[in-house]
């Protein structure tokens, strides 16, 4: 990957590594890192790389480190892959970041969109999926809202450390669907980890409203991604969060 016009030689340099012979870039920040990865979505280059993936063995040991190239690798895999939960999202589909606390959602698309947070260590989400079903046709179609899916994500290795990401998501609810009360909004809490594959339907409460919680395996969006994480925690003889 050749993006020169990325590149600040104030927090990235390269070192010669003698075992793979060659010259390996490294960076100083972890806010520079992700601004960069941002960059690099954002110009639909693939995260998933072989050569990137390689080095994850070697990265197991620094939660921080791993679960970062984990999470843009998925996302980048999101983009040009789909997310195979529903047929509606499995299928590439477009993008976009925004600045500050919530995205400006278009719902005209009849494609689903994942909106990304260029904020560092944004809260609760890593990503959020919105998808706005066809219109309501038929005898009592003039009655029935049309229907918005979304899908807020949640990347990580260690989801139990996260564990109230959901809640406090749904806390901020109102504002997420300020401008949406046109619409049927149906949310589903889309937790990517290395737990098992599991749905739970949840019933509407004072704190949430009616959503499914799904938990999909990081197997599940690569088998690739999965190895070279598997072989870093046996390598390194880590148990699984």
């Amino acid at each position: 990957m050749h993006m020169p016009k990325l590149v600040d030689h104030r927090y990235f340099y390269d070192k010669y590594d003698p075992t793979l012979e060659k010259f390996v870039g490294h960076y100083t920040s972890g806010i520079c890192r992700d601004a960069v990865a941002a960059m690099v979505l954002e110009n639909r280059w693939r995260f998933d790389d072989k050569d990137l993936l390689q080095s994850l063995p070697k990265k197991i040991t620094n939660p921080c480190i791993a679960g970062f190239m984990i999470e843009q690798a998925v996302l980048s895999l999101i983009v040009h892959n789909g997310l195979n939960i529903t047929p509606e999202l499995n299928n590439p589909m477009g993008h976009y970041f925004f600045e500050g606390e919530f995205p400006s959602f278009n719902t005209t698309k009849g494609k689903p969109v994942l909106y990304v947070p260029k904020v560092f260590n944004f809260r609760n989400i890593d990503g959020i999926i919105v998808y706005t079903a066809p219109r309501p046709r038929g005898r009592n179609a003039g009655n029935a809202k049309q229907k918005l899916f979304m899908f807020p994500l949640q990347i990580t290795l260690a989801p139990d450390k996260h564990s109230k990401s959901l809640q406090k998501f749904f806390s901020e609810w109102t504002t997420w669907t300020e401008d949406l009360q046109k619409f049927n909004v149906v949310p589903e809490f889309v937790w990517i980890s290395p737990k098992a594959a599991k749905i739970t339907k949840h019933a509407k409460s004072d704190s949430c409203p009616a959503h499914v919680e799904r938990y999909v395996p990081i197997e599940h969006i690569s088998k690739e991604i999965w190895n070279w994480y598997d072989k870093g925690k046996r390598d390194n003889r880590i148990a699984y969060e």
